[in-house]
């Protein structure tokens, strides 16, 4: 019996200045965690949209550093 091959898509190195369409992303998470991020967003400034972006584009950007440093 053979295992089918499992195809990996690499991350994408994020990209900066660049004005992509937005999408809707529909997620669950607590509404604690929530409060959290629309307080940072408020005394940020900030759209809740736009500290979302900003997270996670730090945190891929350090998955892909992380992932180069290992090679």
């Amino acid at each position: 019996m053979q295992s089918k091959s499992l195809q990996v898509t690499p991350i994408p190195t994020p990209r900066k200045n660049v004005e992509d369409e937005l999408v809707r992303v529909n997620l669950l998470v607590p509404v604690s965690l929530r409060k959290e991020w629309k307080a940072l967003a408020l005394e940020s400034d900030k759209t809740l949209t736009q500290v979302i972006i900003e997270a996670m584009t730090r945190q891929v950007s350090r998955n892909t550093q992380n992932e180069n440093s290992k090679k």
